[in-house]
């Protein structure tokens, strides 16, 4: 009996409740904003100086995000933006923190279709950059999709419990 407590409560504690009212368990899935650049991952890794350049201008670009979701999100208080760099293809993500179940595979078409407005009206998400002092240029614009778009919105998953991976293929924490 008192084994079960203590998996209810661990339960409990590893649980969230999402933007529409239900209760999540171990895996999370957050509205986040997405950019994707061509850079050599090196230069990101360099130095110091070279990563903090690239996290000043991916923080300013949080604030300008911010901006921009007004009262339909807000940008994640628990969670920095951060960026993962792969055979010299940079993705950074903006996390906010509204949270959706694990059955949503992509963010409310209207809340999405009214943040895609936002950011084609905006200069400076029409034409992101970011900046990292040993490239050449230092200002690196994000490449842009199908719909000539450099910022994406989309829900990011994670596992609750930041102990855990999150595995893409079986969409699972394990």
């Amino acid at each position: 009996m008192a084994l079960l407590r203590v998996a209810a409560i661990l339960m409990f504690l590893t649980s969230r409740v999402t933007s529409d009212g239900q209760v999540t368990s171990g895996l999370e899935r957050r509205l986040s904003f997405k950019s994707e650049f061509d850079v050599r991952c090196e230069l990101i890794d360099y130095d110091n100086d070279s990563r903090r350049s690239l996290r000043t201008s991916i923080i300013r670009r949080k604030d300008q995000l911010q901006g921009l979701c007004e009262e339909d999100c807000m940008m994640s208080s628990t969670m920095d933006p951060f960026f993962e760099c792969t055979k010299d293809h940079l993705t950074v993500y903006w996390p906010t923190d509204n949270l959706y179940n694990t059955t949503s595979q992509s963010p409310p078409a209207t809340l999405s279709n009214k943040l895609k407005r936002k950011l084609s009206q905006s200069n400076v998400m029409k034409n992101m950059e970011i900046f990292i002092i040993f490239h050449s240029p230092p200002a690196i614009a994000a490449n842009k999709n199908s719909r000539g778009e450099s910022v994406d919105v989309v829900l990011y998953s994670t596992c609750v419990d930041q102990t855990k991976p999150y595995n893409v293929g079986s969409d699972q924490c394990l």
